[in-house]
């Protein structure tokens, strides 16, 4: 296997938000981002797959949280890192996002498998990977366990099936998702961590440009037009006795009574 590549995602921390049903708004306590947790998953199950011998390359788009998330991966075992600089571009949706990982898939060249995770914590619906694999014109497999080499040639994954999981074999080049917690992800030691993010040039930089893309190229393709909340929760209510009983019976529907 030449290269395996990993789309990491670095995502708005949950616990910095707060839901206020009542004023049908969403506070930001503060601003941190954590690296969506399946994407964790799917950079262990590359290092595994690649082992010594193998070279795995992750990739993000953003900016200071690509970046850092990228020198983590490099820190954990990855052996190169490209982050593409989209700060002041813009906002990119499933279809920006696959239009530029697409670009940067054939600027790396020789790449036999393409992993993320399967559930993202934003907005991207989990898209990427299916439309990724598309635009490629390569083999898809969602929500994989288990990914390992056959004897054969080709990539083995352990998926779910209605009753238990079951092995699907792919030839490469494909794209697959790691489901989430499929997996240990390892530690990075503290050495490496430091090294990573003291070297200037443990990850490399690409622009929109670079690329040949255009900020036209990228035009959402879908839109925000408004968002609802679940309706307030109510409390429910403690009854005793033979009345509480009763006024219990006479909530149910006629049906379960």
């Amino acid at each position: 296997m030449n290269t395996i590549v990993v789309v990491l995602r670095p995502v708005r921390d949950p616990a910095g938000f707060t839901v206020n049903r009542k004023a049908q708004k969403i506070f930001s306590n503060r601003e941190g981002y954590i690296l969506n947790p399946s994407d964790r998953n799917a950079l262990e199950a590359a290092l595994a797959l690649a082992g010594p011998e193998g070279e795995v390359t992750v990739v993000a788009l953003g900016g200071e949280p690509a970046l850092e998330a990228l020198r983590m991966a490099r820190a954990t075992g990855a052996g190169r890192a490209i982050c593409v600089v989209t700060a002041g571009g813009p906002a990119l949706d499933p279809f920006g996002a696959t239009t530029v990982l697409q670009r940067v898939i054939n600027h790396i060249g020789a790449v036999d498998l393409v992993l993320l995770g399967a559930v993202v914590l934003d907005s991207d619906s989990a898209q990427v990977g299916a439309r990724l694999a598309a635009a490629l014109d390569w083999a898809y497999v969602d929500q994989a366990y288990q990914a390992n080499t056959l004897a054969q040639g080709g990539l083995g994954l352990v998926v779910a099936a209605p009753r238990g999981f079951r092995l699907v074999a792919v030839d490469l080049p494909a794209v697959a998702t790691i489901a989430r917690d499929s997996n240990q992800p390892r530690f990075a030691s503290a050495a490496q961590i430091v090294t990573m993010f003291s070297n200037p040039d443990a990850v490399e930089t690409l622009t929109l440009a670079d690329l040949d893309l255009d900020p036209a190229d990228l035009t959402a393709a879908t839109a925000a037009r408004g968002e609802s909340f679940p309706p307030e929760r109510t409390l429910g209510q403690t009854v005793k006795g033979d009345d509480g009983v009763r006024q219990f019976a006479d909530t149910l529907p006629r049906a379960l009574i």
